[in-house]
């Protein structure tokens, strides 16, 4: 899972390369991958509280000077981010819906349509074990397996001020009301 293939391998679109694979995963839209792999496989999704999405996007974005974005908003407190660096805005603004969307639109109804149409199992982060016994099960594997996650922030990374900043956190939310909505939606499903 993530050691013998590379993303541009599989957005290659090689059906028979990708099928040799139990499981394949990542992080990909729903409307980038399903026409590669169609109705053949099952797809499962995390989401995450979308505030704290948005942090840890920063955060992982200032830990690495070698991201894309990294110059642009490095200098700027994140506030100044979301409201000056338009990529940046993009990268941190019902950036979920976008994933789990057919069209890749922000709308929350499109996801939550697009889920239900294809069948798509999203859990919240802290329903995280459940999806791992899901996947366990529909594989027979056995229960109480452990999935490696790669992408964990340094201890402390998160203790910046400005990360409990009133405004900050209101801005967040309002340019994530989608991805609210639909995460409020699958935590209570």
């Amino acid at each position: 899972m993530g050691e013998n293939i590379t993303r541009d391998e599989l957005l290659s679109g090689d059906k028979d390369n990708i099928s040799q694979y139990v499981v394949v995963g990542g992080h990909f839209t729903f409307s980038e991958i399903y026409p590669i792999l169609g109705n053949e496989f099952r797809y499962f999704a995390v989401m995450r509280d979308p505030v704290e999405r948005v942090i840890s996007t920063h955060n992982y974005i200032m830990r690495l000077p070698d991201h894309p974005l990294h110059n642009k908003i490095s200098e700027m407190s994140m506030l100044d981010a979301i409201r000056k660096v338009v990529e940046f805005r993009r990268e941190v603004s019902n950036f979920q819906c976008c994933y789990l969307s057919e069209n890749r639109t922000s709308s929350g109804m499109h996801a939550m349509r697009s889920i239900i149409k294809n069948g798509i199992k999203v859990y919240t982060l802290e329903n995280y074990s459940g999806m791992i016994e899901e996947i366990a099960r529909s594989l027979e594997l056995p229960s109480g397996i452990d999935i490696f996650s790669a992408n964990i922030a340094p201890a402390g990374s998160y203790d910046r001020d400005e990360y409990a900043d009133p405004a900050l956190l209101e801005t967040i939310r309002k340019i994530n009301k989608e991805d609210i909505w639909l995460y409020n939606s699958i935590a209570e499903m």
